[in-house]
């Protein structure tokens, strides 16, 4: 990706839709109050513990969005990241 965030700023890209557990895509609610985001690249100042492809949840009115080569981008401070999308252990699949 050609686009390098400064400082604490996140690059994440929108998840246009959610996957069940059976491989049924589900399109995100429109009222929901959080968004579902793919970290794509951070800057040299995060101190958050972020990995790229992580799927994280941020305010729905957090940063500024932008759209790329036909694609939803989005830049936010990490501070403004409320959540880590963790893949669920065996036990707790179970």
């Amino acid at each position: 990706m050609l686009i390098q965030p400064l400082y604490d700023r996140v690059l994440l890209r929108a998840i246009t839709n959610l996957e069940t557990a059976s491989g049924l895509a589900l399109p995100p609610s429109g009222t929901q109050q959080g968004l579902s985001m793919t970290v794509i690249d951070f800057g040299p100042d995060c101190v958050a513990n972020l990995v790229k492809g992580q799927s994280v949840i941020v305010h729905k009115y957090a940063g500024i969005e932008f759209n790329y080569n036909g694609e939803k981008y989005y830049i936010v401070k990490a501070i403004d990241i409320l959540a880590i999308v963790k893949a669920p252990t065996k036990e707790e699949e179970e």
